[in-house]
């Protein structure tokens, strides 16, 4: 862990994994910042010998210039630009804002373009980035569709062995729908929501549990945290929840690192 100058940071190196930045959520992190501690993570910083890329922690970043903070702590990697690029692409599939659907298009088109992606099959991209191999082979053939990227013979494997590309299935199109990053649904509200995700429910909405249906444990698993998160929620008034959400998240933290 090393504390550096955000000014000595680079942010330019094309290593943001997000589509935008969220003013929200920087100004979250800001009353954080300015109320320690403010339990959020250290930034992750690639160091090429001249150079400190930013990988993952550009809302922290922002709001630590915003709070009017001129350094923080830092883990730090040594690698080149192309490293963090690497990196930033499955960055932010546990912790912080929750990845937006256009978050998961750039970071799979990035993972796609970038050389250590490029002769990667499109379950071993999915596993790294974090969503299912439907949404990979979607945006590879958006891409190839352009000429973006080559349209590699062969691809290597999650068991790392070199294996003929699958080629898109007849009748296959870019343009087809594109399943959801999360659990692979195809049916959608007419907002572009996921009908299967439990997470797309709106707050306080009744979600139908099927008994019969895959994953029905998780499913009710999940209900079962959001109501007793909520109802414990009632009695935080708002100056604490900012300090309320950093501690679920870094429970949720420490519930990975057990698991």
């Amino acid at each position: 862990m090393k504390t550096l100058p955000l000014e000595k940071i680079r942010l330019d190196g094309d290593t943001q994994p997000r589509a935008a930045i969220d003013q929200e959520v920087v100004d979250e992190y800001t009353f954080l910042y300015r109320h320690p501690p403010s339990h959020l993570p250290a930034l992750t910083v690639f160091y090429d010998g001249a150079n400190w890329w930013l990988a993952d922690g550009f809302h922290r970043w922002h709001a630590a210039k915003k709070a009017g903070l001129d350094k923080l702590p830092c883990e730090v990697h040594q690698g080149s630009k192309e490293d963090a690029q690497w990196y930033a692409v499955a960055a932010n599939q546990t912790h912080g804002l929750r990845r937006s659907n256009a978050d998961k298009a750039k970071a799979v088109k990035a993972a796609l373009k970038h050389p250590k992606g490029a002769k990667m099959s499109d379950r071993k991209i999915a596993e790294y980035v974090g969503v299912t191999d439907k949404t990979v082979a979607k945006y590879r053939a958006e891409l190839e569709g352009r000429s973006e990227i080559p349209n590699a013979e062969t691809r290597t494997d999650t068991a790392g062995r070199e294996q003929p590309a699958r080629k898109p299935r007849e009748g296959f199109s870019s343009t087809d729908p594109l399943p959801c990053s999360d659990c692979g649904g195809e049916d959608f509200h007419e907002d572009g929501t996921c009908a299967s995700c439990i997470q797309d429910a709106d707050q306080g909405e009744e979600v139908e549990v099927k008994p019969n249906d895959p994953g029905d444990p998780a499913t009710i698993l999940k209900c079962n945290i959001r109501d007793v998160v909520q109802e414990w929620m009632k009695n935080v008034d708002g100056a604490n929840r900012m300090v309320a959400a950093c501690v679920l998240e870094n429970c949720a933290a420490e519930l990975r690192e057990q698991a």
